[in-house]
């Protein structure tokens, strides 16, 4: 049984099949005096949280049903920025290696003209150190 202070403060239940329960705009508008009215006036219309659900829903389902197909131009978009960075990534190697080949090539020519394919770097310091103590 309950108690009485929960029996008092306790709302009572709605007589079956009431329908569903009221809402602050379920009210008599006559019964207000001026100034409530033009207050009540200004608030939301009845049945204008229904509507803003019903638009809200329908702008999340808008969303939701364009999202997958985003996610996956995205996937796509990103595998193939990975594909292209890891091509360019090897032309440019291989580029580099070509090049670094043909430098060596003008730099063994260019000791061959001149005499100095058999010189090396210590030969090259030495013969500076005696000009400079000459």
């Amino acid at each position: 049984m309950l108690s009485t202070l929960e029996a008092t403060t306790r709302s009572p239940a709605p007589p079956p099949g009431a329908g569903p329960a009221a809402t602050l705009h379920d009210f008599d508008a006559s019964l207000l005096d001026a100034d409530q009215a033009a207050l009540a006036s200004q608030l939301e219309p009845p049945g204008a949280a229904a509507g803003l659900r019903a638009t809200t829903r329908e702008r999340v389902a808008a969303l939701l049903d364009g999202l997958e197909f985003k996610v996956d131009a995205l996937a796509e978009g990103v595998h193939g920025v990975q594909q292209l960075r890891a091509t360019v990534q090897e032309a440019a190697e291989r580029v580099r290696r070509d090049v670094a080949a043909a430098l060596e090539r003008r730099e063994s020519e260019a000791r061959e003209r001149n005499g100095m394919s058999r010189v090396g770097v210590g030969d090259v310091l030495r013969s500076l150190s005696r000009v400079g103590r000459s």
